[in-house]
């Protein structure tokens, strides 16, 4: 029996339970372009990165463009979060200080 090299057609599925709803899925989950037309990705609501899980809940299928700007979006999220964490982290450090 010969090996695979490279992807496997299924391999984005790969990990992702019994989420069968997701290949029946052919459009763009945000702006509605058929994957006749584009390619579609399979992207996390909740990065797993930050304890998001491959539940349906968390699982959405984006046209490439969509999901450049949802993680765009994420990442803005993310960058601000921090910031802010930074924020109070130091008005914290300065209240005790004349």
């Amino acid at each position: 029996m010969k090996k695979h090299k490279g992807k496997r057609k299924d391999d984005k599925y790969k990990g992702l339970g019994k989420i069968n709803s997701l290949r029946k899925i052919h459009n763009c989950q945000e702006c509605g372009i058929s994957d006749k037309k584009k390619k579609l990705f399979i992207h996390h609501i909740k990065p797993k990165s930050r304890g998001g899980a491959n539940t349906k809940e968390n699982l959405v299928k984006v046209c490439g463009e969509c999901h450049k700007r949802l993680d765009y979006w994420a990442l803005q999220m993310y960058y601000n979060y921090l910031k802010e964490d930074e924020e109070q982290k130091h008005k914290r450090k300065n209240i005790g200080s004349p």
